[in-house]
């Protein structure tokens, strides 16, 4: 298995854990999506849904492999996104942090791009 596979199946698994744990006994209208798009490389974790009065539509995780890394896109939640992907395997060289501006990566123990 090369290594984009590994990255893609570490980031599934991520993801199925995360929504397993943290929204396992979520009875609300709100669903919980996850979104996997192999053939571009991105994985989402959607919620999407009415709840009391309003509409929620909103993206926990978004990942792109692109450059053999992970390239964190987006992260709504308080998780150390960066160490939980340590956890499942990835090194910290494999991780991007794009939402942050690229002079400002070098500071961080992580990819630059």
């Amino acid at each position: 298995m090369d290594r984009i596979n590994e990255l893609e199946k570490l980031l599934k698994t991520f993801l199925e854990e995360y929504t397993e744990e943290v929204y396992k006994d979520n009875d609300s209208e709100i669903s919980t999506e996850l979104i996997y798009d192999d053939e571009r490389n991105h994985y989402q974790l959607m919620r999407i849904g009415w709840g009391k009065s309003h509409f929620h539509y909103s993206c926990l995780f978004h990942f792109q492999i692109k450059n053999d890394k992970i390239w964190v896109l987006n992260n709504n939640t308080e998780e150390l996104i960066g160490d939980e992907l340590v956890e499942k395997g990835i090194k910290k060289e494999e991780i991007v942090f794009a939402f942050h501006n690229p002079a400002v990566r070098q500071f961080t123990e992580f990819a630059v791009g």
